[in-house]
């Protein structure tokens, strides 16, 4: 079941709604139980990661399987449109993040020296009957931002001489100019 909480703050940059998702229901259920959640659209804004702006509501599926001692939450099909700018043109376009899958782990009910020290760890706290999932949205964006967004695989980018856009017209430039540091490399 999805908790609405309007907006919410994480470490002050990160913004969303309807972050919680309740676990109460799943907390009596028997091992391997499963909470389904189908088309779910959250706002979100990433203040802190300017080069992220997204434009329409993050979208995606979300499964809660109770386990043992911990609840796992598996994302499928995530797509958040966002306006990146060319590395190469410098011009603003809109495309698709898309994450097919990513799921984390939230332990609850087992103690701190059962888990490997090499693992990375999600608590929820006793008694607690939500799991936040701002933290996993946020991460699993970011690390799918590409490093380098370009807006099509032709784009020829801008001129180093003059800067002018490649892509609307040619430039006047003599090619192999003087000024070029790499002039003495030709064969």
């Amino acid at each position: 079941m999805l908790v609405s909480s309007g907006t919410c703050d994480y470490r002050g940059a990160f913004f969303m709604t309807n972050p919680l998702i309740s676990i109460g229901q799943l907390l009596n259920k028997p091992q391997g139980t499963t909470d389904r959640h189908r088309n779910i659209s959250i706002e979100a804004k990433f203040d802190d990661v300017p080069e992220i702006n997204p434009i329409a509501p993050i979208v995606f599926d979300l499964d809660v399987i109770k386990l043992s001692h911990e609840f796992t939450a598996y994302i499928k099909n995530l797509t958040c449109e966002c306006t990146f700018v060319c590395s190469r043109c410098l011009v603003p376009f809109v495309t698709p993040l898309i994450i097919a899958e990513a799921s984390r782990q939230y332990i609850y009910d087992l103690p701190t020296e059962d888990i490997p020290n090499d693992e990375e760890v999600f608590h929820i706290q006793k008694g607690a009957s939500v799991i936040d999932i701002r933290p996993f949205l946020r991460e699993e964006i970011v690390l799918h931002f590409p490093d380098f967004p370009v807006c099509s695989d032709s784009c020829k980018g801008l001129c180093s001489a003059c800067g002018i856009n490649l892509n609307l017209s040619e430039c006047t430039c003599k090619k192999g100019s003087a000024n070029n540091p790499f002039s003495a490399l030709k064969l």
